[in-house]
């Protein structure tokens, strides 16, 4: 059984998928993402990382802006 294609958001400035605390934060649905962050570029996260290097955005604690803290 293969895991879902994860989704994560694509940094302009910095060149790479956007972290905190050093994972990278993922959501399982493109469409979701596309919706809540329409100004940023979603992408496909690599397979090659592992559970514990990425956080699903539901555990991200947010700002009032409704942004990743």
């Amino acid at each position: 059984m293969t895991a879902p294609q994860l989704y994560g958001l694509w940094g302009e400035k910095s060149g790479c998928l956007l972290t905190w605390h050093g994972r990278v934060i993922t959501h399982h649905s493109r469409a979701e993402l596309e919706y809540l962050y329409p100004a940023v570029r979603v992408v496909p996260v690599p397979a090659g990382i592992r559970p514990g290097e990425h956080i699903p955005l539901q555990f991200v604690p947010t700002r009032p802006s409704g942004r990743p803290a």
